[in-house]
């Protein structure tokens, strides 16, 4: 597996400062993908992993979104149209 194509649920915690609540609320509303796991490197357990390039591209995104005072209903919508390649398929802005 290629580390640079993937990031951990940790790094974006720390990356966008979020909590670990809000990630998993954002996975479960739908608004972010269900991660990979795979074992922890260090002890037992194991590590939640994205796709680096998309998770990094939707979480901006929906930071972006809240900053204007969109709903999560509207942002799950707006992602929702869009869900394979966060493209719009019109004008080819990414969402």
């Amino acid at each position: 597996m290629n580390k640079e194509k993937y990031i951990s649920k940790q790094k974006l915690i720390e990356y966008f400062n979020l909590s670990n609540s809000t990630i998993s609320n954002y996975i479960k509303i739908g608004i972010l993908p269900r991660p990979f796991y795979i074992s922890a490197l260090k002890g037992r357990g194991r590590t939640a992993i994205f796709t680096k390039k998309r998770c990094i591209r939707r979480i901006k995104t929906i930071q972006k979104l809240i900053k204007n005072n969109h709903s999560l209903k509207v942002i799950l919508k707006n992602l929702y149209l869009f869900p394979s390649s966060d493209k719009c398929p019109k004008c080819g802005r990414l969402y």
